[in-house]
């Protein structure tokens, strides 16, 4: 079945939409390849990085919206690219909203992981969803000992701690409960 005039229009907006994406990993993945040599940011950088993802959120339901209306009116023959072009994007857009939140969270003082741990009502040990530190099965803190994750240890700050951490901290996943937090060293995913 030919292509309609409606679906050649929603494919153009579309690809603006991709483009939008494509610009903002152009600009997040030099601050990101200078950020892993030097694990901290400027407060301008900081700011800017927050309204671009602040931004990147509005582009990703731009796309959802439009991708919607051409699986709709497409073909059963000519879905498996449409398809294929969501996933593509959607893979880019998690890769760099990841890496963006990873570089906003690294600045993070001790203080402010550990509120947010506490928000988020995680495990202060392994930062997973579920249990409490008294009851975690988890190794404990590198430094000290105690039951808190390396990335919550007081006595760890600044960029020591990003370095630190990044050596050092592990990834957990819970497999409990779909839809709970995990903390990823750093960073705060919602799965």
């Amino acid at each position: 079945m030919p292509e309609t005039t409606e679906i050649r229009e929603l494919t153009r907006k579309r690809g603006g939409v991709n483009h939008k994406l494509t610009n903002f990993v152009k600009h997040v993945v030099p601050i990101y390849n200078t950020f892993k040599i030097n694990p901290s940011l400027d407060d301008e950088v900081i700011i800017e990085l927050q309204n671009r993802l602040d931004k990147l959120e509005i582009i990703y339901n731009e796309f959802e919206g439009i991708q919607l209306e051409i699986e709709s009116l497409s073909a059963d023959d000519v879905l498996e690219g449409h398809y294929k072009e969501r996933d593509e994007f959607t893979d880019k857009y998690n890769k760099y909203y990841a890496i963006t939140k990873k570089m906003l969270n690294a600045n993070l003082s001790i203080d402010d992981r550990i509120a947010k741990v506490s928000e988020l009502n995680l495990c202060k040990n392994c930062l997973c969803s579920g249990h409490e530190s008294a009851g975690c099965k988890a190794g404990s803190c590198k430094v000290c000992k105690q039951k808190h994750n390396k990335l919550l240890h007081p006595t760890v700050s600044g960029k020591k701690s990003v370095e630190e951490a990044e050596s050092f901290a592990s990834s957990y996943v819970s497999n409990d409960i779909e839809g709970s937090y995990v903390m990823l060293s750093t960073v705060c995913t919602y799965i």
